[in-house]
Order: structure tokens, then C-alpha cells, then sequence
């Protein structure tokens, strides 16, 4: 299991962790015509696994009995996802009946996974929508969510990891919906989320419904979130100034300048700056411009800004950042390219067999020209700030990276083993601000 953390190093594309909140019915045995085949044998888990069961099989209340060489619990999931999937065609009555009768939790979830994968492929999202809300339970309506989610969720690009966000499938369902060509339209969301979501998740997804009516009728996407109240509404303030600035910052700023409570505007209107700063930094920096110096969010906003600026173009953000009018804007906006865009040797750092790795080397950066540091040398200890030996295997990889980063222009010394054989060294290399280049 390898855990890689970069050392001032940019790839040409970002890496991502996938996670999946998609419980899709489970690969299942598919028996042959004539003999069983191995439990170990699995088919694609699609609508077009729902097979009927094997020759010598028989299915009585559920119970499926067969060959000693299937896997009998997972026949009798794979029944109950069929009868989920025939229910479902005929009517959700049908599967609400069946549902009440079933005692054992897997049964029912399988029977929910094989209706709503129907569902799913033969119904509109709003009928989804209206089947969804019949069922009694929260987790039962979450399994529905998870399973009508790939139905949806290939229509628009949203990247949850780098929002730091990990969503409920209600909330990815709503997202995907509200932003998909198939959408039911904000109004619709908005119902939604009251019926489904809670807490901040429910105040984002009433910010995005908003954010889109806001194109058409502004006054009733601020009604969307009347009902919530402190912390709550400003995630809906906050989901609303983003997401109308994306489409209209001019009518975006316009609303958030007139929010008469002047802790909330100064909010709203930094919002709407990072968000025209996406794409225009200098603009953001005029509508910046007005909020008071000394206002936290003005440097908060430039950090933000500047960071995601960063790892598209350093050089262009550091020349930015350089030219901001006073020392606290220039510092907030340092420090957001340096958590962009670390400075270090230009290496990548990975955990084999609790040992530290160096990986792949950046090309023209600090390690790479030193000509003293290789792909596949182990890292043994690394000097500290003092020049005092830590063992690298005494520390978490991140912590070990952070002794690895610095300041521009110092030195780390690490203690090498070779990856060809050769004795323990020690290296030193003058760490560097690592810079990503346009494409």
C-alpha cells in the first residue's frame, strides 16, 4: 500500500482519490446451461445481470436452494434484485408489498437495488423523485439515492474531492440533477432538498437551486433560504453569491452590496470576488477594493484566489502577488501559492514497506539537476532545522515531507541509500519555489 506526498513537485495533471458512494447490485454468479459454475465466476452487476436461477435451483419465499458450489447468499441477493426489478415494472406498489413481508435486512436492500435500478432506467428523475419520498426510512431512501445515482451522475463533471466534500448520494443526486441536461429545474431541487437533506447539506443544495433561479428571478431565489437561519443561511449566502457570480457578477455584486447587515455583505461580496477571480484576478482585486484594508475576509479572498491561480501559472501569480498595495495582502497571497505550489526539491515522496521512496523527480527542478538524488533511493533520515539526524521511518510520511519543504534558497540534508546497492550517503539540495506552467 503506497501513501506519496510531493515534495514541491507539480505533475501535469492533478491525482485524485476516487470515491465511490455508488452501491450498485454486487457482481453475481451466472450459471450455465448445463453445470454450475464456480462462485468465483462473476458477471457485470447491470440490468442485464438479472438472470434467472440455475437448472436444479429452486426458489421458495426467497430461499434459494442449491449446488454446494454457489454462493447462497449471494443467489438469494441476486433473486431479490430481480424481483425488485419485475416488481418495479408492474408498479412501486408492488415492491412496497413485497418490502413489508421481507424480515432480513440484505433481502431488502437487494429487493430496493433491483427496483430502482428499473426505476432509474425507465422513469423520469421527478417520478424517481416522488418514489424515492414513499419509503419510511432515511437509509432506505439513501440506498435508492446510491442506486439511481449512476443514472445521473456522467451528465456533469463535479469534483467532490476537490471541493473537500464527502456528500450523502442524496446530495450528489441533487447536485447531479440541478446541473445535468435532464434537470427538473431549481424549483424542484429546492423541494428536494427539504424533503431529503438536512443540516449544511441542505442549505448548500437550497444556495445551488437559488444560485441558478437567480438568472431568471432573483427575488425568489433569495426566498429559497427564508426558513433557514445562522450558520445554516450563510452557507445558502454564500452557495447563492458563488454560483450567481459565476454566470453574472455584475448583477451578483449588485445583490450582495445591497444585504443591509454589513457583517454578511462584507461576506457576500468576497465571495463573489474569488469567484470573479477564477477567472480575472485584477477585476477581483477591484471589486476587493471595496472592503476595508483591514478586513480579514479582502486577505482571505486573495489567498483563495491566488491559490488556485497557482497551479494553473506561478510565475504569473507570484508577479501578481508582488504588486498587491499592502504587506498583509502580499503575505495571505505568498502563502497561498506556497500551499499551491510548495517550495522544495521537486520530488515525489512515497511510503514501501514503511520505508520513505523518492518517485518520480521533476523535471528541471532542484533533485533532478543536482544529479545527486534518484527515483527509487530510500530516504533513511533527513537534518532538522537544528542539523540534528531524524530517522525518516520514526515519522509520518507528511511530517517527513514537511522537514523535506522550506523556505527558497536553504538547504535539507537527507541520508540516501542508493537504489543500485551503492554505500549510505548523505545529499544536500537548496530547496526551490516549484512553478506549474501553462499548458
Amino acid at each position: 500500500m503506497k501513501r506519496c506526498f510531493i515534495t514541491g513537485f507539480i505533475t501535469g495533471t492533478a491525482l485524485a482519490l476516487a470515491v465511490s458512494y455508488v452501491l450498485r447490485p454486487a457482481p453475481v454468479v451466472s450459471p450455465t446451461e448445463s453445470s454450475a459454475v464456480s462462485a468465483q465466476t462473476t458477471v457485470s452487476s447491470s440490468k442485464a445481470a438479472f438472470l434467472p436461477p440455475a437448472k436444479g435451483s429452486q426458489v421458495d419465499d426467497g430461499a434459494v436452494q442449491t449446488a454446494p458450489d454457489y454462493d447462497t447468499s449471494l443467489l438469494t441477493r441476486h433473486h431479490f434484485e430481480k424481483l425488485g426489478w419485475e416488481l418495479a415494472a408492474q408498479s412501486f406498489d408492488a415492491v412496497l408489498a413485497e418490502w413489508k413481508k421481507l424480515k432480513d435486512v440484505n433481502s431488502r436492500l437487494a429487493l430496493l437495488r433491483g427496483a430502482f435500478e428499473q426505476i432509474g432506467a425507465s422513469r423520469t428523475p421527478q417520478q424517481a423523485l416522488e418514489l424515492v419520498a414513499r419509503l419510511s426510512s432515511a437509509s432506505d431512501r439513501e440506498q435508492a439515492f446510491r442506486t439511481l445515482l449512476p443514472n445521473w451522475n456522467q451528465s456533469v463533471g463535479i469534483d467532490w474531492d476537490a471541493a473537500g466534500e464527502s456528500p450523502s448520494a442524496a446530495m450528489m443526486v441533487g447536485m447531479y440533477l440541478l446541473h445535468g441536461k435532464d434537470s427538473p429545474g431549481p424549483l424542484a431541487i429546492a423541494q428536494m432538498a427539504r424533503q431529503f437533506l438536512r443540516g449544511k447539506e441542505r442549505a448548500s443544495l437550497l444556495g445551488e437551486a437559488a444560485a441558478k433561479l437567480a438568472r431568471t428571478d432573483p427575488a425568489r431565489a433569495y426566498d429559497l433560504g427564508a426558513e433557514l437561519a445562522g450558520d445554516h443561511q450563510m452557507i445558502f449566502m454564500r452557495k447563492l453569491a458563488e454560483g450567481w457570480a459565476g454566470k453574472d457578477a455584475d448583477a451578483a455584486w449588485n445583490w450582495a452590496s445591497s444585504v443591509p447587515d454589513e457583517s454578511i455583505r462584507a461576506e457576500l461580496q468576497a465571495r463573489v470576488a474569488v469567484t470573479v477571480g477564477r477567472g480575472n484576478p485584477q477585476k477581483s482585486l477591484e471589486r476587493l477594493a471595496a472592503l476595508p484594508e483591514t478586513d480579514p475576509r479582502r486577505a482571505a479572498a486573495i489567498h483563495e484566489i491566488v491559490q488556485e491561480w497557482a497551479r494553473r501559472d506561478t510565475s504569473a501569480a507570484m508577479a501578481w502577488a508582488e504588486q498587491l498595495p499592502t504587506q498583509p495582502e502580499r503575505e495571505a497571497a505568498q502563502k497561498g501559492i506556497r500551499t499551491a505550489m510548495p517550495v522544495g526539491i521537486g520530488a515525489m515522496i512515497h511510503m514501501d514497506d514503511q520505508q520513505a521512496v523518492v518517485g518520480e523527480l521533476m523535471p528541471g527542478g532542484a533533485a533532478s539537476r543536482s544529479g545527486i538524488l534518484k527515483a527509487g533511493d530510500r530516504i533513511l533520515a533527513v537534518s532538522d532545522s537544528s542539523g540534528n539526524w531524524i530517522r525518516a521511518q520514526d515519522l509520518p510520511l507528511q511530517e517527513l515531507v514537511n522537514h523535506i519543504r522550506g523556505e527558497p534558497q536553504t538547504a535539507v540534508s537527507m541520508r540516501i541509500q542508493p537504489a543500485d546497492g551503492s554505500p549510505v550517503r548523505v545529499v544536500t539540495i537548496t530547496r526551490e519555489q516549484t512553478l506549474a506552467r501553462p499548458m
